[in-house]
């Protein structure tokens, strides 16, 4: 997901729906209940990402870049 140019509402919404179906069938498939770290994650990448596309034309150039900070500040103390 996180190479995705440019994503629609609609597409938002059925991602979200074939994730909820993968994890209704894997849990039919298993006995694990829950599913272990079925919350996701975010990379860096992935989060630098989802700002650029998804909030990319509905903020501004001063928002954007003070949320890839954040996101740069939150990576840091790992490094």
């Amino acid at each position: 997901y996180a190479n995705v140019k440019k994503c629609s509402n609609e597409g938002r919404a059925l991602m979200q729906l074939d994730f909820q179906q993968f994890l209704m069938k894997l849990e039919k498939l298993t006995d694990i209940r829950p599913i272990p770290d079925k919350e996701f994650e975010y990379s860096t990448k992935q989060l630098t990402n989802l700002v650029n596309v998804c909030l990319g034309s509905h903020i501004n150039k001063k928002a954007r870049q003070k949320l890839l900070a954040a996101i740069d500040d939150i990576d840091r103390p790992k490094r």
